[in-house]
């Protein structure tokens, strides 16, 4: 019994026991529960290492590289906002170096128990400040082979990230392709408009030729460096909104590189100034001009700390900068506001005398395909044409044998609005010629060469070969009524020539200009037949409605199913003959009132049909919005009584001469909004209305920015467009519902294209405005057919806006 009783007590014990450890266990999870959501699936992260103040980084460049992107992100965050500088001194070639300003915003910590939006892995200064970028670009003829970087003036280390564009060879490709699964092949040209066993082979090759490579410091296993790891989350703002750090390849001029601007076409370029000019630096620069007669008019100009800034000359005309030592150029307008220089480029290949240019196609296509080859002539100014230039095309199959021929005269008349980049104003570049082709389904190659090669040629002949496939329609699923069911807008894709038989590189020049901007009376108004998929701001910004005329007056225009709700028309409200009209609606339809007075003060009003009293309201503001009963397609007598006069307009009414309104949904720019787009790898039309609320001058900007990885996902701006917007001359008569504010002017239409090349994928279009509050926007994907298609591709034939 002794015995049993011990073991009973021993038994008690252990379950005394495992039950105050359960107890702790449970207590030591109540004191670590925070309400921080899990962070894995919506954090990137990636290796920096940490630059103190005063330190240095020395990195080496692999010699395939032709571009750097650097990083910085302080660590920690600071009560006040700071500057600092962060020094790049390039090797071999001096004239690289540059000195970048580092930013260090004031932000408040996170509340306790949240994670912030960037942070580091460590015990200690966890948190992480804005990022910024900085891009340096180097050309053949210079050299980059180390660089160093030093951080001075901060009270607080950065994080530094470094990647390299590196070229790789054709054999270091194709081990890459062999490594390759299908799924990951398919995402390398998942735009492209072919399946991946069609693309070329050397087509393929050129596309992976060229990749980001992340780099650290010379010595990053010494133990003086740190490295971490920053997590960013994805809906963070991981780059300060400072543009001009940013510097694009082409806006950056020296003694051997310049820039041309057309002030015919952009008239609002008024002053330039060197961005990269600090403290006493001072640098020459060379405008140069040609007149009508062909000379070439050179000014010099001086730029330091006490003038910053030079004016451009008040002839429109086109102009050439460069400078002794490196510029970062940037622009003004006539009020001092930046703003871009926007030019589009294309790369255009040089038909040789003695060699032709061969284009790959696909040979095992099931269908024809279609080809457009354009030519253009590029002569020495003052130097008289060829008359009699031509050129031969062919089109082979995979044996060799001809299938087709033909030849293409390029035109004798110049484009005043495009020069050669490589050629600089001393040549002149003609108008294109285009030939359509049809090629058969097995062929192979299009070769293109000089029909006759004159003894001496006055210039050169460029080619430019474009694709289109075939049986591609744009197709949009409908969600509503009110959405498009189908449109097809066909797409050219740039193709690029193979290597010679000598293998040497093709010789090419790049062709640029710039694109008109919009004059606001030349757009299309916002009319009845447009249609919608609605993109939905991210600002929380005030949402408005507005009524405005659909048409010109006279103008009959067609009501349909989908369009009868939103079609407005003036109705007398005096017991005249009232009429509910809804083509395709078997069912009841709620009309809706719309309504204009004179007065702020609020009114009462009767609504009587076919003489019974159906509703009584009030009148609040000088326009607004009434909802009369669900009624049947039917004719009905309507009687409006209020004490002052007012004008009525109703939905669901029948087709009539008479002026068309509605009601379209805008958001307020008080600074800036910014929509958010989910590309396909389909073609996409986005649409723009800009409803100016003053009349006096200011300036629209457009930027798409898309997240690119550079060891971390961060947003970087891929097209940015600025629009001068006159003083308005008509009479404001677009109405705001429910509010007592002045009426605002008619919509400015701004379309705009993400093209197929364009990556598919989430991308943030941002409208800003250089007045507050300056009008209203609607933003959506457009059914209907711009006026015009504008086809921009960069160098590597991206298609862009």
């Amino acid at each position: 019994m002794r015995m049993l009783g011990r073991l009973l007590l021993l038994l008690l014990g252990l379950a005394l026991l495992a039950a105050l450890w359960y107890a702790a266990q449970l207590s030591l999870q109540a004191l670590q529960k925070t309400d921080v959501q899990p962070w894995e699936d919506s954090y990137e992260q990636s290796t920096v290492y940490i630059l103190q103040p005063g330190e240095t980084f020395e990195f080496d460049v692999p010699n395939e590289a032709t571009q750097l992107r650097i990083l910085h992100t302080p660590v920690g965050v600071v009560a006040d906002d700071e500057q600092a500088t962060l020094q790049f001194t390039a090797r071999p070639d001096a004239s690289l170096s540059e000195s970048y300003s580092v930013m260090l915003y004031g932000e408040e910590a996170p509340v306790g128990g949240q994670l912030p939006g960037r942070f580091f892995d460590s015990p200690q200064d966890t948190l992480a400040g804005i990022t910024q970028l900085h891009v340096v670009s180097f050309a053949e003829r210079q050299s980059l082979n180390e660089f160093a970087l030093t951080l001075t003036g901060s009270s607080r280390p950065v994080a530094i990230r470094v990647a390299v564009l590196v070229q790789y060879d054709e054999a270091s490709v194709s081990r890459m392709w062999q490594r390759l699964n299908e799924e990951q092949k398919s995402r390398f040209f998942e735009d492209h408009i072919y399946p991946v066993e069609l693309v070329p082979e050397r087509e393929r090759a050129a596309r992976l030729m060229q990749r980001w490579q992340p780099i650290g410091p010379a010595d990053a296993s010494s133990e003086r460096i740190n490295s971490r790891i920053l997590f960013v989350n994805e809906q963070a703002e991981v780059f300060a909104d400072d543009e001009d750090q940013i510097t694009d390849e082409l806006a950056v001029i020296g003694p051997e590189r310049w820039f041309t601007i057309d002030t015919r076409v952009q008239t609002n370029l008024q002053e330039f100034a060197c961005e990269s000019l600090s403290g006493a630096a001072s640098t020459e620069l060379q405008l140069r001009s040609v007149t009508e007669a062909g000379e070439s008019v050179v000014t010099p100009v001086r730029l330091d700390a006490e003038s910053p800034r030079a004016q451009l000359p008040a002839q429109p005309g086109l102009y050439q900068l460069s400078a002794r030592a490196r510029c970062e150029l940037v622009f003004y307008d006539a009020n001092g506001e930046m703003v871009s220089a926007d030019y589009n480029y294309l790369r255009a290949s040089v038909v040789q005398p003695d060699s032709s240019l061969t284009f790959a196609l696909v040979p095992d296509a099931r269908q024809a395909q279609p080809l457009r080859l354009d030519a253009r002539r590029l002569t020495r100014r003052g130097a008289a044409p060829a008359q009699d230039l031509s050129l031969q095309w062919r089109i082979v199959d995979a044996a060799g044998e001809e299938l087709l021929s033909g030849q293409l005269q390029p035109q004798l008349e110049p484009n005043p609005y495009q020069v050669s980049v490589d050629s600089s104003l001393v040549s002149t570049v003609h108008e294109k010629s285009s030939q359509y082709i049809v090629a058969p389904a097995h062929s192979a190659e299009l070769r293109v060469s000089l029909s006759h090669a004159p003894a001496t040629m006055a210039g050169q002949v460029l080619v430019n070969l474009y694709t289109r496939p075939a049986d591609l329609a744009y197709r949009v699923e409908p969600g509503n009524e009110d959405e498009p069911q189908q449109q097809s807008i066909p797409k050219w894709f740039l193709a690029y020539p193979m290597l010679n038989n000598t293998e040497l590189p093709v010789v090419t020049q790049l062709i640029s200009w710039q694109m008109p901007l919009p004059e606001p009376a030349a757009t299309a108004e916002a009319g009845v037949e447009e249609q919608w998929y609605t993109l939905t701001s991210v600002n929380e910004a005030p949402y408005f409605e507005l009524f405005l005329a659909a048409g010109e007056r006279g103008q009959q225009l067609e009501v349909t199913a989908d369009s009868a709700h939103l079609v407005y028309a003036p109705v007398a409200g005096d017991g005249s003959r009232y009429v509910v009209s809804a083509p395709g609606h078997a069912q009841k339809v709620r009309p809706q009132l719309v309504y204009q007075k004179a007065t702020d003060a609020p009114v009462p009003v009767e609504i009587k049909l076919n003489g019974q009293l159906v509703a009584k309201d009030w009148l609040n503001a000088r326009s607004g919005r009434l909802f009369l009963p669900a009624l049947a397609q039917s004719d009905y007598t309507l009687t409006l009584t209020a004490p002052t006069a007012v004008q009525w307009y109703s939905n669901y009414q029948p087709v009539s001469a008479q002026p068309h309104y509605r009601v379209r949904n805008g958001y307020k720019l008080t600074q800036a909004l910014t929509f958010v787009v989910d590309k396909t790898a389909k073609e996409e039309w986005l649409t723009f209305n800009y409803f100016p609320a003053i009349a006096a001058p200011h300036q629209l900007t457009l930027t798409l920015e898309k997240q690119e990885q550079v060891g971390v996902y961060a947003d970087y701006t891929v097209a940015k467009r600025s629009f001068p917007l006159a003083a308005a001359e008509r009479s404001p008569s677009v109405v705001l519902l429910n509010q007592n504010q002045a009426p605002v002017w008619q919509p400015i239409r701004l379309p705009f294209l993400l093209g197929r090349d364009l990556a598919e994928g989430r991308y943030r279009v941002t409208v800003s405005t250089s007045a507050p509050n300056s009008g209203y926007v609607q933003a959506g994907y457009s059914a209907a057919v711009p006026l015009y298609q504008i086809e921009i591709y960069t160098e590597d034939g991206n298609a862009l806006f």
